[in-house]
C-alpha cells in the first residue's frame, strides 16, 4: 500500500510539473485572467537561468507570492509571448502596484509602468509612463529627498512638454501642485529639466504630497521616518 501511495504521489507531481511548464491549453478570457486568484504556476518555475521561458510555446498564467501570500508578480503568456504583467512593491507594510501592462509582440501596448527610488526607508516614484495603443500618453518624474521635492510633467495628453534645454523650461511642465517651484537646470532626470521646491516645512511638504497624489496618476510616497 505504501509503495502504491508513493508511486501515485510521484505521478501526480509529474502531472503538475508538466501542466505547469508545459501548459498549452486554451487561453483564458481577459476577465477570467484578471479575476483568477490561483495561477497555473509560479513564474520562476517557468524560466531558465537566463530568464527565458523553458517552454517557448507556453500558454497560461503564472504568479509569484511573497511571505505574506500576496501576489507580487503576475504574468500571462500566449504561445510563449508575454501578453500582460502586474507587479507590486511593499514598503512600510503597504503594497503599491508598480506595473500593469499589456503587450503586443513584446512591446508595451496599454497600461502603466513605474520606476521607484528608495532613500532611507522612504519610497517615491522616479518616473511614470502610461501607454495607450502603444504610445506614451502621460509621463512624469519626481525626486523627493528630505524635505525637498522635485517634479515635472514630461508628456501630457501625448504632447512632450520639457525636452532637454540649458536655457529654458516649458511652463506647462510645472505641476499645478507646485506653483512656487523654480526650474532646476542643474538637475535632470532622463532628457528633461525639472521643477524644485527646497527645505519645505512639514505642513507644506505634506500638502504638496497630497496635491501630487491628486494630480499625478498612480503617484505615491511612503516615509517610515
Amino acid at each position: 500500500m505504501k509503495k502504491q501511495l508513493v508511486v501515485a504521489s510521484l505521478i501526480m507531481l509529474g502531472i503538475f510539473t508538466i501542466s505547469c511548464g508545459g501548459k498549452n491549453g486554451e487561453t483564458k478570457s481577459e476577465s477570467e485572467a484578471k479575476t483568477e486568484e490561483v495561477a497555473d504556476c509560479p513564474c520562476n518555475s517557468l524560466m531558465d537561468e537566463s530568464g527565458s521561458l523553458i517552454n517557448k510555446n507556453f500558454t497560461g498564467i503564472c504568479a509569484d507570492k511573497d511571505q505574506n501570500d500576496t501576489i507580487i508578480l503576475k504574468r500571462e503568456y500566449k504561445n510563449g509571448y508575454l501578453i500582460s504583467e502586474m507587479t507590486k512593491q511593499k514598503v512600510n507594510g503597504k503594497y503599491y502596484i508598480t506595473k500593469e501592462m499589456t503587450y503586443d509582440n513584446g512591446k508595451e501596448l496599454n497600461g502603466f509602468n513605474i520606476s521607484t527610488n528608495t532613500y532611507g526607508g522612504c519610497l517615491c516614484i522616479s518616473k511614470y509612463d502610461e501607454y495607450k495603443n502603444g504610445k506614451v500618453i502621460k509621463s512624469y518624474k519626481t525626486d523627493i529627498y528630505g524635505k525637498s521635492i522635485s517634479a515635472a510633467w514630461h508628456i501630457k495628453d501625448g504632447v512632450v512638454l520639457d525636452e532637454y534645454s540649458d536655457e529654458n523650461i516649458n511652463e506647462e511642465s510645472r505641476p499645478k501642485s507646485m506653483p512656487d517651484a523654480e526650474p532646476d537646470f542643474g538637475y535632470r532626470l532622463g532628457s528633461a529639466n525639472i521643477w524644485r521646491l527646497e527645505d519645505l516645512d512639514p505642513s507644506t511638504f505634506d500638502k504638496v504630497i497630497k496635491d501630487l497624489e491628486k494630480e499625478f496618476p498612480h503617484f505615491f510616497y511612503s516615509d517610515n521616518n
